[in-house]
């Protein structure tokens, strides 16, 4: 049962991602615009945001910092 909920939810999360980014790369058409020249299309890559990504991404896990000791409270790892 988890499972499968876990499937939609998960299946949802990627049609809204690829909508989402549908939605933010698609180029409106202002008036007039037809009359100009067609421009290049935009690169997806920003050096900025994927700066950003992978100083999140390099990040431990809170979950991965703390264990539990023969006790069973949670300890912090170093």
């Amino acid at each position: 049962m988890y499972f499968l909920l876990f499937l939609i939810i998960l299946s949802a999360l990627g049609v809204l991602t690829y909508a989402g980014l549908q939605w933010m790369l698609a180029e409106t058409l202002e008036d007039g615009a037809a009359s100009q020249p067609p421009r290049a299309p935009r690169s997806f890559y920003n050096p900025r945001t994927w700066a950003a990504f992978h100083r999140l991404a390099s990040r431990k896990a809170l979950l991965l910092t703390y264990r539990r000791d023969r006790r069973g409270r949670f300890r912090k790892v170093r």
